[in-house]
């Protein structure tokens, strides 16, 4: 995207009905230099993360930063673009080892600065709570699972009422007015996440944007029309930025296209001035009318499943909480600053 900030705010991974999915190998994996932090809960990975990016803003650089998808006040990943340097979480659930050690990819251990035998009194805690908060894990994935299924019962109902053929002539159109073709390049930045603080949209694709279109969702078609306005940009050669869905990971909730600087996503944000599109215009509403009872029926038992993931979420940070407590107070934060502050200069100076 243009830099028109300081700052941008994506996430890199997703909480979906087929499990946790990362895409770190896809936002990460082509940069020239990439640190992955090792460390447990609590031993300050987020911080580290952090405090490079705020060194960097201050020195000038854009930065792109990406939240936790389960938990958005920790960071799971920062990128400095005009340097290709990432600094990323390597640690479950987005387990990520090195490919070109030491030419590329370099371990950051922070585990270098705990006491191993604090830890050791505390074993029998820590195989506990990581057990209860691996069982959450489970439930709050078998409630994606099921809204998935819900979602694809509305899918199957609203499909059958949809003009297909006039939503790609639509989008066709769009994209003949989004710029010249080029060297068409695919980056993937994800704007939604299901965690712990509820669904979270950011507003990274509208603030980065000079024209937006703010894509007026009717029973999930918004992502129908986005993927065949990708298609249309792919054909004749648009870059673009991608999020996908993670209700629907196979379909865009919002694109960026750095031609005309533009962007079209699911839903509106008010911040912004924003022109709209009415995925309504593409379904026959006659056709739908008989179904919307069940639909209604079906998107009630979709609250209740959110309604119980979002309990195991609290629980699960509770959890974390706990982690973290127990793995600071093993920790040496005074050697670990220091050589934060090492490393900041080594990248920067």
């Amino acid at each position: 995207m243009e830099i028109k900030k300081d700052s941008s705010t994506y996430f890199a991974a997703m909480n979906t009905g087929d499990g946790f999915k990362s895409l770190f190998s896809e936002i990460f994996g082509s940069l020239k230099r990439l640190y992955i932090i090792k460390g447990a809960p609590g031993t300050g990975k987020s911080r580290f993360m952090k405090d490079v990016n705020e060194e960097a803003v201050l020195r000038g650089f854009y930065t792109e930063k990406f939240l936790c998808s389960s938990d958005s006040s920790s960071l799971d990943g920062i990128i400095i673009p005009s340097m290709s340097l990432g600094i990323i979480d390597g640690t479950a659930p987005h387990t990520y080892e090195p490919i070109l050690s030491g030419a590329k990819d370099h371990i950051v251990d922070l585990g270098q600065f705990w006491d191993t035998k604090v830890l050791y009194k505390d074993l029998s805690e820590i195989k506990d709570i990581s057990n209860r908060k691996s069982r959450l894990y489970s439930g709050i994935y078998s409630y994606l699972n099921a809204i998935k299924s819900y979602d694809s019962i509305i899918e199957s109902i609203v499909n059958e009422t949809v003009n297909f053929d006039k939503m790609r002539l639509v989008a066709k159109k769009f994209a003949g007015t989004l710029g010249k073709s080029g060297n068409s390049q695919k980056n993937i930045r994800i704007r939604t996440a299901i965690s712990d603080s509820g669904i979270i949209t950011l507003n990274s694709y509208s603030k980065n944007a000079d024209r937006r279109f703010a894509v007026l969702d009717t029973c999930g078609v918004g992502g129908y029309f986005l993927s065949c306005l990708l298609q249309e940009t792919m054909k004749i050669g648009l870059s673009a930025t991608v999020s996908y869905s993670p209700l629907s990971p196979t379909l865009p909730d919002a694109i960026f296209y750095p031609e005309s600087n533009t962007s079209f996503y699911i839903g509106s944000e008010s911040d912004f001035e924003e022109l709209s599109i009415n995925t309504r215009r593409f379904i026959n509403d006659s056709s739908l009318q008989p179904y919307k009872p069940k639909i209604r029926a079906i998107s009630r038992l979709k609250k209740e499943a959110f309604n119980e993931l979002f309990i195991d979420f609290r629980s699960v940070k509770r959890l974390h909480s706990e982690l973290e407590k127990i793995y600071g107070k093993a920790m040496d934060f005074e050697r670990k600053e220091k050589f934060s502050n090492n490393f900041i200069k080594s990248i920067f100076d």
